[in-house]
């Protein structure tokens, strides 16, 4: 099993003045960031691999505080990576029970060349890359089987945030 999900909601990046690596959560993404806790809840997770993004970093904290894990940065994962060396860290064993952030742009293009490769199921639907969601795959032959996970708010925390 691998966990691949999209860094939760930061904002308008035209609406932020500081370098785009630098672009925290919202409000929202810290919603998000939390509910990953309980998205994942039922999987075997022991490593935490991120784009070096603060974003990405941001959205796995919960997760890493709740299984006493750390962030292990990985550059392939970050808006400028390699998706070819990014295919081949995904299929490497040490990646096997890992949850992997990072960007829609990067998911987007490992998500259809897995498909070109028919390391995917084809279909016609188009996939769905929410912020704070998770893709996760599952060994099927040589390729292969997925399924979306929308992302999640904890029970309470916006009722929560509205009292402080």
């Amino acid at each position: 099993m691998r966990a691949l999900v999209r860094h939760a909601e930061a904002g308008n990046k035209r609406d932020w003045s500081g370098p785009d690596a630098e672009r925290p959560l919202s409000e929202e993404g810290w919603e998000q960031a939390a509910g990953l806790v309980d998205l994942l809840a039922g999987l075997r997770i022991e490593r935490l691999l991120t784009s070096p993004l603060l974003r990405c970093r941001q959205t796995l904290e919960p997760l890493a505080a709740a299984l006493e894990l750390g962030l292990e940065p990985v550059e392939e994962l970050s808006v400028e990576g390699d998706v070819g060396r990014m295919m081949a860290i995904l299929d490497q064993p040490p990646t096997e029970q890992a949850v992997l952030c990072t960007h829609g742009e990067i998911l987007q293009e490992l998500y259809a060349r897995l498909r070109a490769r028919a390391m995917l199921p084809q279909d016609d639907a188009e996939p769905l890359w929410q912020k704070g969601s998770a893709w996760v795959l599952e060994r099927s032959g040589v390729g292969f089987r997925g399924h979306y996970l929308e992302p999640r708010t904890p029970p309470g925390w916006g009722a929560l945030e509205a009292e402080t």
